[in-house]
């Protein structure tokens, strides 16, 4: 299927009046059902870009990832251990912006987060620096008991037997008991009296 030199022709005017490939789209072919996405809307952005002019779409352009300063990424930790949501510390991190639940913004502080604290879960990020958060994947598991024993476990080389303890290792970290005594444990003295 190819442009007619009627449909090209057509295309060089209309665009005068609209940018729009979509609308360019269901005007050219009579269909409403037609946007740039269809055969159809192929064909009339691969003429327009022949033709070399910028065209509308509705696609928003990305963002751009955020970095963070030092200054902010020491405000980011200071937020998190006095149990601020990412949401909340984005929202005090960027005041002049409308702050939405897994926005940019947002996802970059939970990811800085994540990169302090692997094991901070995004519904469980209130209060993550400053409570234990177990960990949930074998691979997190493992790389504790390496750093708790000095070993050099590795978790794609684990026999059965290794997998079944690490699976019960992970019960207990999880357990809620254990979770409690050790978030009590940890709320009267500074975090760096222990490592987990």
């Amino acid at each position: 299927m190819t442009l007619s030199d009627e449909q090209k022709e057509w295309l060089r005017k209309e665009f005068v009046n609209t940018t729009d490939v979509n609308i360019l789209t269901k005007k050219l072919f009579n269909d409403e059902s037609l946007d740039a996405r269809n055969k159809e809307g192929i064909l009339v952005r691969d003429f327009l870009i022949q033709e070399g002019v910028e065209y509308k779409t509705r696609r928003k352009p990305k963002k751009e990832e955020i970095q963070f300063t030092e200054d902010q990424g020491a405000f980011i930790c200071d937020q998190a251990e006095m149990g601020l949501s990412s949401l909340r510390i984005a929202e005090l991190l960027f005041p002049d912006r409308e702050i939405k639940n897994l926005g940019m913004e947002q996802r970059s502080v939970l990811k800085y987060l994540q990169e302090i604290n692997p094991d901070i879960i995004p519904s469980q990020d209130s209060g993550a620096l400053n409570s234990y958060i177990a960990p949930k994947s074998s691979s997190r598991i493992v790389k504790k008991i390496n750093d708790a024993t000095g070993l050099s476990l590795d978790d794609g080389k684990l026999n059965r037997q290794y997998q079944i303890c690490v699976e019960k290792l992970g019960i207990n970290l999880n357990n809620s008991r254990f979770l409690n005594i050790i978030n009590n444990a940890a709320f009267g003295c500074d975090r760096s009296c222990y490592t987990f």
